[in-house]
């Protein structure tokens, strides 16, 4: 109920945007996250990104952010299991609540992003 202005809430996200650097900064040295093939490093990290794009975030890898992570993620939605595993099951009025209450708290995002570390 406290957004943002939860206990940890900012931290978190702090935390959550450090990992997607650092999956740009391991996919400057090869293809996937563990190596040059498709492996479960890939699969786990998916659910969680996926769920970023689904709360209209991916402002935080796109537009040049994190390139790497979004031509990662763009090659992610390719994978023929990736629609069936997290989004054609999703009811369509969660998809849209995610979508239009992220985007509302997205200028609230992108002000805590500017504040991370090494930004």
């Amino acid at each position: 109920m406290n957004g943002f202005d939860a206990v940890g809430a900012e931290s978190k996200l702090k935390l959550y945007d450090l990992y997607l650097h650092k999956m740009d900064e391991t996919l400057a040295t090869r293809t996937w996250l563990a190596g040059d093939n498709f492996t479960l490093a890939d699969i786990a990290l998916t659910p969680y990104v996926n769920r970023l794009d689904m709360m209209s975030m991916s402002a935080m890898w796109e537009n040049g952010r994190l390139p790497r992570v979004a031509d990662w993620f763009e090659r992610i939605k390719l994978r023929p299991s990736f629609a069936p595993s997290l989004l054609e099951w999703c009811p369509e009025d969660l998809t849209q609540d995610l979508k239009n209450f992220g985007a509302k708290s997205w200028p609230e995002v992108e002000i805590i992003l500017a504040k991370a570390p090494g930004q």
